[in-house]
């Protein structure tokens, strides 16, 4: 057994999980700042189901698009620490490289299941879907949960395209990227 693969295994599965500990910590603050009506804290302390159920959601949906990202910026770290030849200040430029690359898919990826959540909320103008949620309406929780979700799988590989024609890395033929391709 080679101790460096280990090492590198072991790295890797830490990295991982510090890496989805962030993610799911920032979604979480993130989705509660952007619900202005709903202190979703309070309201899962209190045990509003609804509220647990779509904030899980949101959670759960940046887990399946934020996914596509976490082994890039991996492999930027392994790849800037152990494979540049241009010292420590190639290593920091790369891994800041790689930093700005997550944080824009992490931008991307609450903004765009907000701006959906928030397109269906308002083509579904008969129901105030927060209100409801508020309420500890469950089933309104699980219609939005499940639009919540449905919009990550939707979303995701477009992401994912997206942080591949981002993704820094020298000669890189981008043609190969498109989304038919």
């Amino acid at each position: 057994m080679d101790l460096l693969v280990v090492l590198s295994g072991i790295s890797t599965l830490l990295l991982s999980l510090l890496l989805g500990i962030f993610i799911l910590f920032i979604g979480f603050k993130m989705f509660s700042g952007l619900s202005k009506n709903i202190n979703e804290e309070n309201e899962i302390k209190n045990n509003n189901i609804a509220v647990a159920i779509l904030s899980g959601s949101f959670i759960f949906a940046m887990g399946i698009m934020m996914r596509s990202s976490v082994d890039p910026l991996i492999q930027s770290i392994f790849r800037a620490i152990f494979y540049n030849n241009s010292g420590i200040s190639g290593i920091f430029g790369h891994l800041s490289i790689a930093l700005l690359q997550f944080i824009a898919s992490l931008f991307i990826s609450i903004s765009s299941l907000w701006l959906g959540l928030k397109g269906f909320t308002w083509l579904s103008h008969n129901i105030n879907e927060f209100e409801e949620i508020q309420k500890n309406n469950i089933a309104v929780a699980i219609l939005m949960a499940s639009i919540i979700i449905t919009l990550a799988l939707f979303l995701q590989n477009g992401l994912e395209k997206l942080l591949q024609v981002l993704q820094f890395t020298p000669g890189l033929n981008n043609s190969n990227l498109t989304p038919f391709g």
